[in-house]
């Protein structure tokens, strides 16, 4: 009968130490203060500043920090400007919030994309990277939503999408693994004054004996080179030929 009390007793406690850790952990979206200077912990970001006299001194200032790690796909949080963005966010707008940040800092907009839908599109602040496998479709004006003069672009997973596809993207976007440049054309100023856009195409997954045109002479890895095509600026102003590619 002891063993028996004795057994039910360490059960017991040990339910309540899982309660417990369950009970603290950490919760997405959670906030709270720390003085001015203190480090930032992993994971937390800066979303607001404020005085606190006799709570943080000598600073007087503490700040507002909030738990964003793993918060899912599509999330969005304002954070002050020069706050640690982590991979994956991006910055859809700037906004001015007075001194709710410091002495003139502005809140960015950022949101989670790492995560989202193949395909899916969204329109994010100009100036900054991408993640991995996004491209950048066009640009347009804001009135400002991006700070002072700066346009947003339009970007587009490009993950996931099935071989074969092509895509219409600005010449300065970047390139996704896998993706070949097939030709050019202008879209009116879609991607900024004269600025052209190229079209890409995945070629990764291609079925063996697929004959593609390309922009230049590199051979990917699994394909051969067999010949040439002459044609007038298909690949930018004075390019007068696309190679010939075969899936092998």
């Amino acid at each position: 009968m002891k063993s028996y009390f004795k057994l039910k007793s360490f059960f017991i406690k040990d339910m309540c130490v899982l309660f417990l850790l369950a009970y603290c952990q950490i919760s997405y979206g959670q906030t709270k203060l720390i003085c001015y200077g203190d480090k930032i912990p992993n994971g937390w970001v800066k979303t607001g500043e404020s005085k606190c006299f006799n709570c943080c001194i000598p600073s007087k200032n503490r700040h507002e920090i909030t738990y964003i790690e793993k918060l899912p796909a599509g999330s969005q949080v304002s954070i002050c400007s020069g706050s640690y963005r982590p991979g994956g966010w991006v910055k859809y707008n700037e906004i001015s919030c007075g001194s709710c940040c410091g002495y003139n800092i502005v809140k960015e907009g950022i949101r989670k994309i790492e995560g989202l839908a193949s395909g899916k599109e969204e329109y994010v602040c100009q100036g900054q990277n991408i993640p991995k496998g996004w491209v950048i479709l066009s640009h347009r004006e804001c009135n400002g939503c991006c700070g002072y003069s700066l346009p947003q672009m339009l970007i587009k997973n490009a993950n996931g999408l099935p071989a074969g596809t092509e895509l219409d993207v600005c010449s300065s976007s970047p390139i996704p693994t896998g993706w070949f440049k097939v030709g050019e054309r202008d879209c009116g100023g879609c991607c900024g004054y004269s600025v052209p856009r190229h079209i890409i195409k995945k070629l990764d997954g291609m079925p063996k004996g697929t004959e593609v045109l390309l922009c230049n002479n590199f051979v990917p890895n699994g394909w051969k080179y067999f010949g040439e095509l002459n044609c007038n600026d298909c690949c930018g102003r004075w390019t007068f030929k696309k190679y010939k590619m075969k899936k092998l």
